[in-house]
């Protein structure tokens, strides 16, 4: 039978929860490199969905461009109409 006196049993166990600690300070930097990732990709979608909201073609700029389509005979007068007055609400 092994016996150990308190001072090495203590020692052991200051041993484990060394190591411990240990593991969960490198969880936390492992998920602090994972939490940077997600910032990283959100602030670049954020950059991308500004940029499309800034070159967005609004309601108002539709009028003009669908008289130049009716013109060059690409839509005919009932899709323009469909386009600028949705029925039921389709194109909002």
């Amino acid at each position: 039978m092994i016996k150990f006196s308190f001072q090495e049993m203590q020692q052991e166990m200051d041993k484990k929860f060394e190591k411990i600690d240990q593991r969960f300070i490198d969880f936390e930097d492992h998920m602090n490199q994972r939490f940077d990732k997600v910032d990283q990709r959100l602030d670049y979608q954020d950059t991308r969905l500004n940029s499309i909201e800034s070159n967005m073609v609004q309601k108002t700029n539709f009028s003009s461009l669908l008289k130049i389509l009716e013109r060059k005979k690409i839509i005919d007068k009932y899709e323009v109409a469909h386009v600028l007055y949705p029925v039921n609400g389709h194109i909002k």
